[in-house]
């Protein structure tokens, strides 16, 4: 039960807040064993759920309901080959979600399928040399009465990545990701990063640099009210560069100070269109920086 009560300033009294109860049923079952240097994990979990959606406090009752359901299995195996480590995961998923509205003649249905299949191995060159490569393949899938058919995406990925101990201060750590969608292209993004001890374990300074990309989601592209099918797909560089001080220094606590600098191109934003919609759109660069801690 969720009908808590507030203070009405209509009526000015108070009042139990109407039609805000919610029910979650989840279920969930994990299995695995281990024997010498392979591990097996398997994890399966299923969410049912029913919401009540209350309106507003002045308005009061309300009639909308949400229905939800998912199930999603997880796998993964770990092995050995001579100095190769290796790991295979899948993910399977189904969610279905149903909103209506009565009052207001309002029902949303759709059913989202996820596929993921990934491996990945990892080799020690050296002391100072770890290098990984990681293949995936993903798809996704969805249904709904708010797209004029069925929506798909699928994604294969390569990724090279490498940890490199140049010194006993030094680290570097290059990256490059490959992925092909099926609906945009190719798209490349690399990194690099760099780490250095001032004093070990206790003063470093870091900085980063890499590119990411970004496909508009399905709602961007193809929701009714104010999707937009003309959509490039969203870029941006990150530089980042910053100084920490881990508790080792003094006793003082970890501390961190950065300084980072973002430049997005073909940036996906929302914004005020014709009507009482909302129409998503590229603009055509952003720049944001600033310092954190």
């Amino acid at each position: 039960e969720n009908n808590y009560r507030y203070y009405d300033r209509n009526t000015e009294q108070e009042e139990n807040r109407r039609h805000a109860t919610f029910d979650n049923n989840q279920f969930q079952v994990q299995l695995g064993w281990k024997k010498e240097d392979k591990r097996f994990k398997s994890k399966l979990w299923f969410l049912k759920s029913d919401h009540e959606i209350p309106e507003n406090v002045f308005v009061g009752s309300g009639t909308s309901r949400q229905h939800d359901a998912a199930l999603r299995w997880l796998n993964s195996l770990n092995f050995r080959s001579g100095d190769v480590q290796h790991e295979v995961k899948t993910y399977l998923a189904q969610t279905e979600l149903d909103y209506f509205d009565p009052n207001r003649t309002i029902e949303s249905i759709s059913t989202g399928r996820e596929w993921n299949n990934e491996f990945s191995s990892t080799i020690s060159v050296s002391p100072d040399f770890l290098l990984s490569n990681i293949v995936s393949a993903y798809f996704t899938e969805v249904r709904t009465n708010n797209y004029e058919d069925t929506k798909y995406r699928r994604v294969l990925s390569q990724q090279f990545t490498a940890e490199i101990q140049a010194s006993s201060k030094l680290g570097v750590f290059p990256s490059f990701r490959l992925e092909h969608y099926s609906d945009f292209g190719t798209a490349i993004s690399p990194s690099f990063g760099v780490n250095y001890q001032i004093i070990n374990d206790e003063i470093y300074v870091h900085s980063l640099i890499s590119r990411n990309f970004r496909a508009p989601t399905f709602n961007d592209l193809y929701w009714p009210q104010g999707g937009n099918e003309n959509l490039n797909a969203e870029t941006a560089v990150l530089i980042e560069a910053g100084i920490g001080i881990t508790d080792s220094w003094n006793g003082i606590g970890d501390h961190h100070l950065a300084f980072f600098r973002t430049d997005i191109s073909n940036g996906i934003r929302w914004t005020p269109g014709s009507g009482a919609f909302f129409q998503a759109q590229n603009y055509l660069s952003l720049l944001s920086y600033g310092v954190e801690s």
